[in-house]
């Protein structure tokens, strides 16, 4: 049985990944195929980016400047 924090954010990045797409979809430039596995891929950078030891003494600008950054690399290929 799974724990029950497990499948809260489980579901959470569920969500979180549902509202990346449909703001992806809006992009022009980006297919409906493309929008779910973009956003599963942003909601992974920003996941990566927010709990990374490395990352413990960055502002909280900085970090969202960290994701900007890598997932802008994304969204120009």
């Amino acid at each position: 049985m799974q724990n029950a924090h497990y499948a809260e954010a489980l579901e959470q990045g569920r969500t979180d990944a549902e509202a990346i797409a449909a703001v992806l979809r809006r992009d022009g430039r980006i297919g409906a195929g493309d929008a779910a596995p973009l956003a599963r891929v942003t909601s992974a950078v920003m996941f990566i980016s927010m709990a990374a030891s490395v990352n413990v003494a960055l502002s909280v600008e900085e970090i969202m400047q960290d994701i900007r950054g890598q997932v802008g690399v994304l969204l120009r290929r």
